[in-house]
């Protein structure tokens, strides 16, 4: 697997496809590659991808111990000069869509359109608890199977995990979590807290809100309609403050669509690419 050393640290990545159009795929809260594991073979049919381990995970190792949505993309813009990529549409799910919202917003002339799945753009107070709660679980029992239950719990949909499909998506997302170590996991968890503004110092401090309407790039914010980890309330709200921002929703369908409804949402991803292709 190539890595490439930006900003003095290493960040693993893989190129997949042929095509005009580049997909930089940004994976959920702390994990990797695998995230796309059940999509990406799909996207690559109509365009290039590229899947990334950010700084601290999988093949990306790191000392860091803090870790911000926007130092990932500054990451990511460095990576893509690496790579003499000048333009690429980003897709980000779940917190990995803070860190395509912080790409946007600090570097949007790399992006030819932005998609955001499962994303926020601020808290909701049962998102609060829940990220309490995972910090707790951990702090006490490490990364063992009872975050990995918590975890899968809240981003699933109950019927999906009664299909082999889900039982294999849950499989890859434990195997994740479970290899994570404990000090890091509570840092990309604080990492998330802080996208959201919700750390005791950042009291008063404007939401992320508050910036969307600069986001001057297409704007795709899909959200399944059954996610009762990041309500599609907050999907919307990305899609009504951005100016050219889209909201779509995949019915009977939990937190991460990618892994839940692959063919789904590959077709609307790249319906979306090829509507906003890049100009050369």
């Amino acid at each position: 697997m190539p890595v490439a050393t930006v900003n003095s640290t290493p960040i693993a990545y893989e190129i997949n496809g042929e095509g005009s159009e580049t997909m930089l795929l940004l994976p959920g809260l702390a994990t990797g590659m695998s995230y796309f594991k059940f999509v990406e073979p799909r996207l690559r049919t109509g365009a290039r991808t590229v899947l990334v381990d950010p700084r601290g995970l999988g093949q990306s190792p790191s000392s860091d111990r803090e870790y911000t949505a926007e130092r990932w993309a500054d990451d990511f813009d460095a990576l893509l000069d690496h790579l003499d990529l000048k333009k690429v549409h980003v897709v980000g799910s779940s917190h990995g869509g803070s860190m395509a919202m912080a790409m946007a917003d600090r570097h949007p002339g790399k992006l030819a359109s932005l998609m955001v799945l499962g994303g926020f753009s601020e808290f909701t107070k049962a998102m609060e608890i829940n990220l309490r709660m995972r910090v707790s679980i951990v702090s006490k029992l490490g990364m063992g199977p009872e975050i990995a239950d918590h975890v899968t719990l809240w981003t699933n949909r109950p019927a999906f995990l009664d299909t082999e499909q889900g039982r294999q998506a849950v499989e890859t997302n434990t195997r994740a979590i479970m290899a994570a170590n404990a000090e890091r996991y509570l840092a990309m968890v604080r990492s998330m807290q802080h996208w959201g503004r919700v750390l005791p110092e950042q009291a008063g401090e404007p939401k992320f809100t508050t910036r969307l309407p600069m986001i001057k790039v297409p704007t795709l914010a899909l959200t399944g309609d059954s996610d009762h980890y990041i309500p599609a309330s907050l999907s919307k709200l990305i899609a009504d403050k951005v100016p050219n921002g889209e909201y779509r929703e995949i019915r009977e369908c939990g937190h991460i669509a990618v892994q839940e409804k692959p063919e789904e949402s590959a077709a609307i991803l790249l319906a979306f690419v090829r509507k906003h292709a890049a100009r050369k």
